[in-house]
């Protein structure tokens, strides 16, 4: 009897020790699906309703708008003028663009010091990219054959020449030094003639080996001419590779700088401008909040053949942005004087579905975002018109979270 008690003793208190143990984890658990159930009421704190007006509201706790630094200023007022938009693009400066071109009707070599570059490379100023090695066409190699015949001529009669005034000046010498008939002056004379005709026998010599060279094909290096570039950029065309034979006044390579580009924009065909543009805000697809000014290029406007409706050019400078050929651009042609309008920040504007939003405070923990009717860039931001006006609130701080909660909580296709 006293054995069966101490076993079930020690079963009680096992049961009891694994209890212990195990409770921990059963409470945790509880926590964690307290917490589960808690997380809709968390989540309705960030809310997304349509009012009475059929507009989607946002609403978050103050909490939560503290937390996230959302914040919301309102309005100021700045003056704006009235203003034409125009859509187009980017294209290269050709002013600020250079061509290389072969010098020559040769093969193109990249040896030596002479790098041939590649596709998107930065280049400086006087970089050597190559060289071409000089191929006679047919006509320039009749030439050269006949002038070597010329030059094979002339060195077989200097040989001559050379051979008899040698002989002279030897039999002048002898009979001078023998005090006999010739007299110094006439020695002096024969060796003069004999020099000469030394110096052009080695100079039809030369002649020929040049002109032999030039007929093989075999030209020395002094003989190459350098391809150098004369304006830097980077390099937006290859036209040909070492090894291949060019023509000349053919098209190499192409740099271009895009510290200036020009913007052909075109208004729409309904829009026409008679007052004269001079200047433009320019804003590029990317760089939506760095506007550009652009100067116009032409007094007067060109019409657009494809969409029919007046066309602008401006010169624009970079500003220190990384600009492309092709993309695309919107400018904002002034058409009338200043006027009174709102000015929303930067920090206010998120953009959606390609179009600029900014969230509208309607209650101290709700917004909601509506479309910004214009986007002319002034100075600190945008100047916008109704449903925006100087002096009401929008968010200035937090807008893109606010904009990436309403796509989480709101349904699809909402």
């Amino acid at each position: 009897m006293k054995t069966s008690l101490n076993a079930i003793l020690a079963a009680v208190l096992l049961i009891s020790f694994a209890a212990m143990m195990v409770w921990p984890f059963i409470q945790a658990r509880g926590d964690e699906d307290e917490q589960e159930q808690q997380q809709p009421k968390i989540a309705s704190a960030a809310r997304v309703f349509r009012n009475t007006e059929g507009q989607t509201v946002l609403a978050m706790s103050q909490q939560t708008l503290v937390r996230s630094g959302i914040r919301a200023e309102p309005l100021a007022t700045t003056s704006a003028q009235c203003v034409v938009v125009a859509y187009g693009t980017l294209q290269e400066d050709p002013s600020q663009s250079f061509t290389l071109r072969a010098p020559m009707t040769g093969t193109l070599s990249a040896a030596g010091d002479c790098h041939w570059p590649t596709l998107g490379e930065q280049l400086s100023d006087g970089t050597c990219v190559g060289t071409i090695e000089p191929l006679f066409a047919p006509a320039e190699q009749i030439d050269l054959a006949s002038r070597l015949a010329t030059a094979q001529a002339d060195v077989q009669a200097n040989t001559a020449a050379l051979a008899a005034d040698r002989a002279a000046y030897e039999r002048a010498k002898s009979l001078y030094t023998k005090a006999e008939a010739e007299s110094q002056q006439d020695v002096q004379q024969r060796q003069a003639k004999m020099l000469g005709d030394e110096a052009r026998l080695a100079a039809a010599r030369q002649t020929v080996k040049v002109l032999e060279a030039a007929l093989a094909g075999k030209t020395p290096p002094s003989a190459n001419a350098r391809l150098a570039i004369k304006g830097g950029g980077r390099v937006v065309q290859i036209a040909a590779n070492p090894g291949e034979a060019v023509q000349s006044g053919q098209t190499l390579l192409r740099v271009a700088r895009f510290s200036t580009m020009l913007a052909i924009v075109a208004l729409p065909a309904s829009e026409q401008i008679t007052a004269p543009i001079k200047t433009a805000r320019l804003v590029v697809v990317g760089h939506e909040d760095h506007p550009l000014e652009g100067i116009v290029v032409a007094p007067t406007a060109a019409v657009e053949p494809k969409t029919l409706g007046q066309t602008f050019i401006f010169r624009v400078n970079a500003d220190g942005l990384t600009l492309q050929s092709g993309a695309m651009v919107t400018a904002h042609l002034v058409v009338s004087s200043p006027q009174k309008a709102a000015l929303i920040p930067r920090s206010a504007v998120v953009w959606a579905e390609g179009k600029p939003w900014a969230y509208a405070s309607i209650a101290a923990d709700q917004f909601t975002r509506q479309l910004v009717p214009t986007t002319q860039p002034v100075d600190h931001g945008w100047a916008a018109g109704l449903p925006f006006a100087p002096g009401r609130r929008v968010v200035v701080s937090g807008a893109q979270q606010l904009l990436s909660e309403e796509s989480r909580v709101l349904p699809r296709g909402d």
